[in-house]
């Protein structure tokens, strides 16, 4: 093999992997499922895992009208819709918070 065809393997491999990363993308994931359905508003959100802050915001951003209340559940903070309520849990091993947050 020659370093062009490295380089063409490194760079088709590299590709899968984004494409991979942006399918499973929890923001967009969520706002793509929830674009394709009309729910009637205005609904209440609940996201729990790690990945709930970036499914909230999906949510919120594919909701017609805002939502009701929004309410994420993880153990850690990121960036959350507007009046979004976040409760702090802890993982993997459940603690006070973990017991709060359910």
């Amino acid at each position: 093999m020659t370093v062009t065809d490295h380089e063409q393997i490194r760079a088709a491999f590299l590709g899968a992997y984004r494409a991979a990363l942006e399918a499973v993308e929890p923001e967009a994931v969520t706002r793509s499922a929830l674009e394709t359905l009309r729910l009637p508003g205005p609904v209440t959100v609940i996201a729990i895992g790690k990945a709930a802050p970036a499914m909230a915001r999906g949510a919120a951003m594919a909701l017609p009208e805002p939502a009701a209340d929004i309410l994420v559940i993880s153990d850690h903070t990121e960036l959350l819709p507007v009046g979004a309520r976040l409760i702090l849990g802890s993982h993997p091993a459940p603690d006070a918070e973990s017991v709060t947050a359910g």
